[in-house]
């Protein structure tokens, strides 16, 4: 993929469980999540995929990616929001830790950075117009050079 520590990585839906896998393995600079599941969502074609064939490790995921925004909207008909809400709980804890830890060391260390935003009446982020709401709260934590 060519996929370096100065990537910026961007997964909606399916490719959200993409990302998801890649930054377990990956040293990526961001990662942004939109409709984002941990599970095949009872769908054999999901389930034949293999991102769900094993447990998440969002530890590894935080190790490897200090800044995580994830998108969800309540009213999405494709991902449930309680999954959604899980895969938030999920990379919460790791990032919470990993700072934990980070603190109690004598490293020098950038605080792990992660957001969780959820709307309400989006649906399933298909439209352009989320397009600019995303990268809007996006350029609020990463710095460009435009």
């Amino acid at each position: 993929l060519g996929l370096c520590d100065s990537s910026i990585l961007i997964g909606h839906s399916s490719g959200s469980a993409c990302s998801l896998r890649l930054m377990e393995d990956m040293p990526i600079a961001a990662c942004v999540l939109v409709a984002a599941y941990d599970d095949d969502l009872g769908d054999d074609l999901e389930a034949e995929s293999g991102y769900f064939n094993r447990p998440f490790n969002y530890d590894k995921m935080v190790s490897n990616c200090p800044v995580i925004f994830q998108f969800h909207s309540a009213n999405d008909h494709l991902v449930p929001v309680a999954i959604a809400r899980r895969v938030a709980e999920g990379l919460r804890k790791a990032s919470d830790d990993y700072n934990k830890r980070m603190k109690e060391s004598s490293f020098t260390f950038r605080p792990h950075t992660f957001i969780y935003v959820e709307t309400k009446q989006d649906g399933h982020f298909q439209d352009d117009e989320y397009e600019a709401i995303i990268w809007k709260a996006i350029k609020e934590v990463i710095p460009f050079n435009e």
